[in-house]
């Protein structure tokens, strides 16, 4: 998926899965390509038992400068600014909670920025 300037945001999809004991954090696409300098990265959670925190919900572990911005929309929405200043692969963790017990589970995906 790549965005370009007729694009208002990007979308990954998060869902969480449970299967048995064992629950698991997806996010569609696993892997982001962005093309364009400063692009809205919009996440939206699709599992309605399950939130985003209000802080903490989408952290990079490196490349700070490329993902200056982030805002929490709602429950189930966040949203980062990728500048896209730099080509190279950039891994966040994606982290929600359940709405009752608030146990927290992540996933850790990829944002590939690559320059036109």
């Amino acid at each position: 998926m790549t965005t370009t300037q007729n694009d208002p945001a990007l979308t990954i999809t998060v869902d969480v899965l449970k299967e048995g004991s064992k629950t698991s954090v997806v996010c569609s696409p696993e892997v982001l390509t962005v093309t364009d300098r400063n692009s809205l990265i919009v996440f939206n959670l699709v599992n309605p038992d399950y939130e985003f925190p209000n802080s903490g919900a989408i952290v990079f572990a490196d490349g700070a400068g490329e993902f200056p911005n982030s805002w929490y929309l709602d429950p189930a929405y966040v949203a980062v600014r990728d500048r896209r200043l730099t080509t190279g692969e950039y891994a966040y963790t994606a982290t929600v909670q359940h709405k009752q017990t608030k146990e927290q589970h992540s996933v850790d995906p990829v944002i590939k920025n690559m320059n036109e």
